[in-house]
């Protein structure tokens, strides 16, 4: 999933200009648009599971200072 979220991303910003000073059919840009909300769409997902995975690994973490000897 992270690959088509770069290859859209990547590909989002490299088409940006060239479609918004080339293109001026209103379905073109829309199809682009599309295609960035669903990239934001796929990171998201990805930094929300990242997020609780952390979380979980770290629940049983403590500073040096209160562990146990």
């Amino acid at each position: 999933m992270s690959g088509i979220g770069f290859i859209l991303t990547g590909a989002a910003g490299v088409f940006a200009y060239p479609i918004y000073r080339l293109c001026a059919g209103r379905s073109i840009r829309t199809l682009c648009a599309i295609a960035l909300c669903l990239a934001a769409a796929i990171w998201s997902l990805i930094g929300y599971g990242a997020y609780w995975e952390h979380m979980e690994s770290l629940k049983d973490w403590k500073p040096v200072t209160m562990q146990a000897k």
